[in-house]
């Protein structure tokens, strides 16, 4: 027996699994959302999700978390039950998660992640008639945009915090069919003002957000701030599975470079576990092309240095803990800042403020240690095997 059991159901975990059960693998497709898909077919686009997966043998396990790794075993939660999930072959497609970056003001209602205001908007939230600021950085924010707009809000503004020299340059590489994607998005929000090389330097308001304030000193007033700063692979399960064999890393967890990347790097790995090599080194041209772009994508819309000076002494960083950027500023590393504190130590584990202190000092996680995520004690305890 041959099992491959692949983690994700975003686009690169849904078409490697696609690709492994058409090689006659059995194949067990985790996913912790209710429905397959990830961010980007999320809502609306579960149908497509789900006609990758038509007229294979997939067994498809959603609402389902890897908490931790023994062996080539994964311990899995679910909503009601704990199972022990055995594997031959393991293709981890764990995704990304939004870098936030704190600012005066970011921890408000109404003050989210870009990528997070896309996710609210196809789960339902209601915006038409309300004034939204977009800013961050990266081609998202057009889409966010966009999306709202259609939706019925109004788009105050949309702040890039890369200079517009560089998106330029970086549009020069796009291919057409990307070029001709950047033109629709635009004639979409034709009229929105569009900001480079300003971002949001502080949110105000009481209950919720009122107004923003940019960085060249413009107030605008809105009712959500949709500010995200690219996307952080997810790493955690990689590097405690790091040294075993037959684990194979897809799409964003490998690095942030959009759809292409990750369908052609979960093609290449479903063929591989399915034994064909032959169509998997066919994909080797087009996955090295997709990672030089997304090389390019990183350089471009790296955040600018002026954004570690935001944060305030009272801003907070971790928001689980309720840790105060003036209670970090002179700690030596993220070790340290745990033990005297508990930044990092809260429900998310650090997903949130562990970029952000890695922007802001330069502090990297040492160590990965199961459980990877917040699990429950039966869990813990061992589950049922799959």
């Amino acid at each position: 027996m041959n099992r491959v059991v692949v983690i994700g159901a975003g686009p690169a975990g849904l078409i490697a699994a696609a690709c492994a059960a058409q090689g006659g693998r059995q194949v067990t497709l985790v996913d912790d959302n209710p429905e397959p898909g990830g961010q980007l077919w999320r809502g609306g686009g579960g149908g497509v999700a789900r006609q990758k997966l038509e007229g294979v043998n997939v067994a498809l396990l959603n609402g389902a978390r890897v908490v931790a790794a023994h062996g080539n075993t994964l311990t899995v939660e679910t909503r009601d039950r704990a199972i022990a999930l055995h594997w031959d072959q393991l293709i981890v497609a764990a995704g990304a998660r939004e870098r936030f970056l704190p600012f005066p003001g970011w921890t408000l209602p109404g003050a989210m992640g870009a990528g997070a205001m896309q996710a609210f908007i196809k789960s339902g939230l209601d915006v038409r008639g309300k004034r939204i600021v977009v800013a961050g950085t990266g081609p998202i924010l057009l889409a966010v945009a966009a999306l709202a707009k259609d939706k019925g809000a109004e788009i105050a503004a949309i702040c890039e915090q890369a200079p517009a020299w560089r998106v330029r340059r970086f549009a020069f590489h796009l291919s057409m069919a990307k070029i001709l994607e950047a033109i629709h998005l635009k004639r979409k929000l034709r009229g929105v003002p569009l900001y480079y090389g300003t971002w949001v330097r502080e949110a105000e308001g009481g209950e919720r957000v009122r107004r923003v304030i940019l960085s060249d000193g413009r107030a605008i007033d809105c009712d959500y701030a949709a500010c995200g700063y690219g996307l952080v692979p997810n790493t955690e399960l990689l590097r405690l599975l790091e040294g075993r064999e037959n684990v194979h890393a897809v799409g964003e967890c490998t690095g942030i470079g959009g759809y292409l990347k990750s369908a052609v790097e979960g093609a290449a790995a479903g063929y591989r576990v399915a034994g064909d090599d032959s169509q998997a080194n066919k994909l080797r041209p087009v996955i090295e092309q997709a990672r030089k772009f997304a090389v390019r994508l990183e350089r471009t819309f790296a955040p600018r240095a002026e954004l570690r000076s935001l944060p305030r002494d009272e801003t907070v960083v971790c928001r689980c803990e309720g840790v105060a950027f003036g209670a970090l500023r002179d700690l030596p590393n993220w070790r340290y800042a745990k033990l005297h504190t508990r930044c990092g130590m809260g429900p998310c584990q650090g997903r949130v403020c562990g970029p952000a202190v890695e922007f802001l000092f330069g502090w990297k996680p040492d160590s990965t240690r199961p459980p990877v995520l917040p699990a429950r004690v039966d869990t813990l305890m061992g589950g049922s095997d799959a």
